[in-house]
Parts: structure tokens; sequence; C-alpha cells
């Protein structure tokens, strides 16, 4: 995964403290010969917003778009969207 926080008043977004755009790819890739053509690789490309805290807890919310990157992913899913809400204490 691969992603950089945005900080600050910079964002011009009163409610967000930081937003972090991530880049993931995922999957296996056999190394054997015979099975070189049986791994699958896909990708999401997503934004993380984290909020001010609320009492103990520090919200944040994540979106992605999800991608097949080759032939086998394709074969699996055409795409997807993928969210998350996190509160960490």
């Amino acid at each position: 995964a691969l992603g950089f926080n945005v900080e600050g008043k910079g964002l011009g977004v009163n409610f967000v403290e930081r937003i972090t755009p991530l880049l993931e790819f995922a999957g296996n890739l056999p190394l054997n010969q015979e099975d070189r053509y049986d791994g699958s690789i896909t990708g999401a490309a997503g934004v993380r917003a984290v909020f001010p805290n609320l009492g103990p807890a520090s919200p944040s919310l994540g979106v992605g778009y999800l991608f097949p990157v080759d032939g086998n992913a394709r074969d699996a899913f055409d795409w997807g969207v993928v969210t998350s809400f996190v509160l960490t204490f």
C-alpha cells in the first residue's frame, strides 16, 4: 500500500483533520512454472478521512474503488467499492 497525509487548514474542509489518498495492490503470483497463470492481482484506489476526536474516540472513514489488474482477476469481478468506518480509542 502507498499513501501520504494531507493535513492542516490547507484542506479547505473544516470538519476533516487529515486526508490520506491510498493506492494498494494485492494478490498472489505462483513462481512454479506449472501454476504461474493461476494467480490474480487486484488494485484499490481510495481515500481515508480522519475527523476530529469525539470524546475519547478518533473516527475515520475510508472509501475505495476496487479494480482487476490481470486476466484472472477480471474473470472474478469487474469492479467494486470498499468502505470502512474505524473508531480508535
